[in-house]
């Protein structure tokens, strides 16, 4: 295949990327594959039909919605990877993750989604340090957490191993150290993963593919404001040490505090009547936000007046 073609597979989203395509390309989707079978779990447990609300919830976020998808059986294409957001996931995603926490990965398994067409994987986590707790519930070093992640393995009854994932977002390892950007998942006391680094000794290791910048301004977005298609990838390494890593994410939660408080100022040393974003109604004054805009807002200090 020419490095067009490559090219396109990469930044088409989403796609499914058929193994075998090219040496290089193959190298790489094979340590991809690799990881996904290493949380492999048999068909049995990954299709358990007496589960519980939890679980039932957590394999519905995974259904298949694509019209004619078939289910995973064994006539199903053993590796089938896709492309999820590998051109916008930043590296520190503060703004999306309600915990940060290093800890070390114990147990990993894989799991159906309800209507049997996906598959996600499940990783029980051991708190070593917590950065970042959510609003909904304290974490603390010691305790023990689940996470879950789009992808696994599932062995199917003849001992054939289906893989299925995301080829720009691996599985973390069992028994590996990690940073972790989680979002809570209240519904089903869980989290998910928006990004990580492995840590190994002294070298840190980006876990998904990630952007860490801008563009320069072009022909096509002169605003400069598209960020970079691939910035680092999956497993290359992070130019820093572990306690660098830390102070680089303690720093950006500074300074998005800092900014937070500044316009959360600047909302409520606003004049009255005003025109409130959200409903532009002139009926709440600067200390009476509609409770809609207050609770998805003001948090974030994010106000417009017209």
């Amino acid at each position: 295949m020419n490095l067009i073609a490559v090219i396109a597979l990469l930044v088409m989203s989403p796609l499914f990327l058929a193994v075998g395509q090219s040496q290089s390309q193959d190298h790489q989707l094979k340590t991809v594959i690799d990881s996904f079978k290493a949380v492999a779990s048999p068909y049995n447990k990954a299709a358990l039909k007496n589960r519980d609300p939890e679980r039932v919830g957590r394999s519905a976020r995974y259904d298949e919605h694509a019209p004619g998808a078939p289910q995973i059986w064994e006539d199903s294409p053993a590796e089938l990877l896709s492309l999820t957001n590998h051109v916008t996931r930043p590296a520190i995603p503060l703004a999306s993750s309600d915990a940060i926490v290093v800890g070390t990965v114990t147990t990993a398994s894989s799991y159906l989604s309800n209507d049997q067409k996906n598959i996600y994987s499940e990783f029980q986590i051991t708190l070593q340090e917590v950065v970042k707790t959510p609003n909904a519930l304290v974490l603390s070093p010691g305790q023990a957490i689940v996470v879950e992640h789009l992808g696994g393995a599932v062995q199917l009854p003849s001992g054939k191993v289906v893989v299925r994932g995301a080829a720009d977002a691996p599985p973390p390892t069992v028994g590996k150290r990690y940073v972790l950007f989680l979002k809570y998942l209240e519904s089903t006391r869980d989290f998910a993963i928006e990004n990580g680094y492995l840590l190994e000794g002294q070298t840190v290791q980006y876990l998904d593919d990630c952007f860490t910048g801008e563009l320069a301004p072009s022909m096509f977005d002169p605003s400069g404001k598209t960020p970079h298609a691939v910035t680092h990838r999956a497993g290359s390494q992070y130019a820093g040490t572990e306690l660098q890593l830390l102070k680089q994410i303690r720093h950006a939660m500074a300074a998005e505090r800092k900014e937070t408080s500044k316009n959360a100022l600047l909302i409520l040393s606003a004049p009255t009547p005003f025109s409130c974003c959200h409903c532009r109604s002139f009926r709440h004054s600067a200390y009476q936000l509609c409770q809609v805009m207050a609770s998805q807002r003001l948090a974030a200090g994010l106000m417009m007046y017209s």
